[in-house]
């Protein structure tokens, strides 16, 4: 009984040399980018990264595909919920807050109280251990966003303080503490 020769030893021909690997030299095989290439199917076809390109852009990424279709079926199944609940103005909302995914909703004919709920949902998320209204004024600050209030509420604290015209501008500080409320405190 003769050994059994081991894969590769003294055979050059059963042996596979590293260009033999490198499937890129093969004339079928087309790159066009770092990782990415095009195989010719028929036998006397040879791509090129021009033609892929044509069928990248004929040819949409499945995961895309996926993703769009769930977002349409994510719409569709709210504005059913919203159609059903039967109010003018609706949110529902997911929310990552750090380690954590948070999900909300209301729903009311009344638009402002249904900004309310989404705000005062997301400061507390945001911050349990804050006020609501500290970690909005927090963000809106830090936000860089230019916020516009009617000239009303600015008379609305000033009379809140029982501050006048003969009172200074340490006195209106003095009086807001710790901060401005639009609207100001009742009391």
């Amino acid at each position: 009984m003769g050994a059994d020769p081991s894969p590769g030893a003294d055979d050059e021909e059963s042996a596979l040399r590293p260009e033999d690997l490198d499937w890129t030299r093969d004339e079928r095989v087309a790159t066009i980018d770092e990782g990415r290439f095009v195989v010719a199917t028929d036998s006397d076809g040879t791509p090129s990264a021009d033609e892929s390109e044509e069928v990248d852009q004929e040819e949409s990424d499945p995961i895309d595909e996926v993703e769009q279709i769930r977002a349409e079926g994510a719409r569709e199944r709210l504005a059913e919920h919203v159609d059903r609940v039967g109010a003018d103005h609706g949110f529902s909302a997911t929310a990552a807050i750090e380690d954590d995914v948070v999900q909300h909703e209301a729903f009311s004919n009344d638009m402002t109280q249904v900004f309310e709920e989404l705000l005062t949902w997301y400061a507390g998320n945001v911050d349990p251990d804050t006020p609501p209204e500290d970690v909005l004024g927090i963000l809106l600050l830090a936000s860089g966003r230019s916020v516009r209030f009617p000239r009303r509420a600015l008379i609305d604290v000033l009379r809140a303080h029982d501050i006048g015209p003969d009172d200074s501008v340490a006195d209106l500080v003095e009086a807001l503490g710790d901060g401005i409320r639009f609207p100001p405190d009742e009391g």
